[in-house]
């Protein structure tokens, strides 16, 4: 059995629950939400995952690690159905995602404030740094899915570049 756990897709997750909105704390998982079903949707949940990996290594042996990571928050969207013009599943979503004040500024619990407040997720006696790269925006994609057995989700996914440099030894 693999139980294998990504130590940086882990510390995105407790940076998260850490300074993360209350209404998703201990809602984070780590994979695609493809495995979600209507009934853990009572509340809305958020999935961590890499786009991809890119590792490159210079003349110095020095290799910076660059990681695109997803953050998908996902709320059930059949509460919607049927009640008007405003839907509240996108509303949260968004809040969650990239929520604003009335003074127009990043919340700072939602996905992408806590990752413009919080960029540096070294922790002492970390092995090396790891950061938000910030040569690279953090970008909000809104969408909905059609699931399984009559469940429909909107979604806020949260892209955001993670970076590490490390020393190679040869």
């Amino acid at each position: 059995m693999n139980n294998y756990k990504d130590a940086i897709l882990e510390r995105v997750k407790e940076v998260l629950n850490t300074h993360g909105s209350t209404e998703l704390k201990g809602r984070y998982g780590i994979g695609d939400p493809g495995v979600v079903n209507k009934s853990q949707l009572s509340k809305p949940m958020a999935f961590i995952s890499y786009e991809e990996q890119s590792l490159d290594m210079d003349a110095s042996h020095e290799m910076e690690s660059t990681l695109p990571v997803v953050i998908d928050i996902v709320c059930d969207m059949t509460r919607d159905f049927g009640q008007g013009l405003d839907a509240k599943s996108h509303q949260r979503v968004i809040s969650l995602a990239c929520g604003r004040n009335d003074d127009f500024s990043i919340r700072e619990d939602s996905v992408s404030g806590v990752f413009m407040h919080h960029q540096d997720l070294t922790k002492t006696g970390d092995p090396m740094q790891l950061f938000v790269d910030p040569a690279t925006p953090i970008q909000v994609e809104l969408d909905y899915q059609t699931r399984d057995k009559g469940l429909v989700t909107a979604e806020a996914i949260v892209h955001l570049t993670l970076k590490t440099n490390q020393l190679i030894n040869l």
